[in-house]
């Protein structure tokens, strides 16, 4: 397979993991559900086309340790959360492509996304390890110091916020 050359630009914040890639969890499920603020960031997206995730469930013992919230360039809203256990996290974004120059990754395989479908990435992409993309430029991603299969757990378990 071939690199091919896109351009693009990830408008939020910072994805890199910074846990180990693949650590082993014995994975257990809490059941999540998107705070106040987060459904009033869905409503905001929403207003730009824009489709707003959160998961129904991440690893026992995983709390949401920080939610941000921006507009990127194009002035189309972006957020960011990572959830936390001890020393690893999983970062949890979504926003807008908007462009900057920079070689697309390759593509590992696809994945379920609640009722849609992701593409899966090499640790440490542009990407994040999992990414949805949206009709209208509109992208979230899933990455952090879990095992693939648990990250693909989690992106199984996305619902859409409206």
């Amino acid at each position: 397979m071939r690199a091919r050359a896109c351009t693009l630009v990830l408008a939020f914040g910072m994805l890199w993991a910074l846990a180990l890639p693949g650590t082993a969890l014995a994975v257990t499920w809490t059941t999540v559900k998107a705070p106040a603020k987060f459904v009033a960031y869905a409503k905001h997206a929403h207003k730009h086309g824009m489709q707003a995730w959160y998961p129904k469930r991440v690893p026992r013992g995983f709390k949401r340790s920080s939610m941000t919230f921006g507009v990127a360039g194009d002035s189309r809203p972006y957020c960011n959360i990572v959830f936390k256990k001890g020393s690893t996290k999983v970062y949890f974004g979504q926003g807008t492509v908007v462009g900057v120059d920079g070689e697309m990754p390759e593509r590992d395989g696809t994945c379920t996304w609640g009722t849609d479908v992701a593409e899966i990435y090499e640790h440490g992409s542009l990407f994040g390890n999992i990414a949805w993309f949206g009709a209208s430029s509109d992208f979230a991603c899933l990455s952090g110091g879990l095992s693939l299969a648990t990250e693909k757990s989690v992106a199984s378990t996305m619902r859409k916020v409206q």
